[in-house]
């Protein structure tokens, strides 16, 4: 195990610089997307915490939408301007400005078109199925993770996986999807619903 560790770690090191260049230029391509999620969370012991599902849309720059439809409703709309996130079970709207509150977070990394080389250091993993898979390590520890794993099947994103700080897990599956879909601004347009309270955060 020890030998197939230090191995991987030099293929690592010697392929690294092209293996960036790689997911760069897919991940760059990437204009928008539009599929079924499901994202399950466990503890540092493997523990399953929980298991959501549902819909999400993505358009570049900054816009997307997160339907959570199992186990209960909400949604979670970046508009370019504002974070909505709505609770319907709770009667309740948080607005946010957009930057401040996804500064870090998985969404960003989804919603940005930035090179990840400006932010990550990147290493490939070993393929799987098919798919070609990079670990992307924050260059600073302002963020919500320690690392991501990050899988694509040529153009398309089908799996993240995040570690927090203290060593939980929190994995997205992307199923049923489409690449760069024809999206309008109505799809991240957050209507408040009626009799529903907004609390601003700053």
């Amino acid at each position: 195990m020890c030998l197939r560790i230090v191995f991987l770690s030099l293929l690592a090191l010697l392929l690294s610089p092209v293996h960036a260049a790689t997911l760069d230029a897919r991940w760059q391509a990437l204009e928008g997307l539009q599929a079924d999620f499901v994202q399950v969370q466990r503890d540092v012991d493997g523990v399953l915490l929980a298991e959501s599902a549902g819909r999400f849309v993505l358009q570049r720059p900054g816009r997307f939408r997160w339907d959570y439809t199992e186990p209960y409703a909400q949604t979670i709309v970046a508009d370019g301007v504002n974070l909505w996130t709505y609770d319907p079970d709770l009667a309740q709207v948080t607005r946010r400005p957009a930057e401040q509150a996804l500064q870090g977070t998985p969404a960003a990394l989804l919603a940005d078109r930035q090179a990840l080389t400006t932010t990550f250091e990147i290493a490939p993993l070993p393929s799987e199925g098919g798919q070609d898979g990079w670990r992307l390590t924050p260059k600073t520890d302002d963020g919500e993770f320690s690392r991501i794993d990050l899988w694509m099947q040529a153009q398309t994103p089908v799996r993240m996986v995040f570690a927090d700080a203290l060593g939980g897990i929190t994995e997205i599956r992307f199923e049923q999807v489409t690449l760069n879909p024809a999206l309008t601004g109505k799809a991240f347009r957050f209507d408040v619903p009626a009799g529903v309270d907004v609390v601003d955060i700053q």
